[in-house]
């Protein structure tokens, strides 16, 4: 799903803010800790969702459950 619906690409990059937190202190920690540079698009009916790139380790590794619209459309997009 990311690298094909990536769109709105920065300059720079972002950490992922509860990864960083937790690995705060630790030296060498911010190489281990997942980052993003982009958006995704997911098209859902009659509107297009942006999320940040890391929204399936977001998902994953600390249970954040986007809206329902949202992954329908995300599910929809993968038939």
């Amino acid at each position: 799903m990311q690298r094909t619906h990536r769109v709105q690409q920065t300059r720079g990059y972002h950490f992922c803010p509860w990864c960083a937190a937790r690995l705060l202190g630790l030296l060498g920690a911010r190489d281990n800790c997942p980052r993003g540079s982009a958006e995704i698009r997911v098209i859902g009916e009659g509107v297009v969702y942006a999320a940040p790139e890391l929204i399936a380790h977001y998902v994953e590794a600390h249970n954040y459950a986007p809206p329902a619209e949202f992954v329908r459309a995300v599910l929809a997009s993968r038939a």
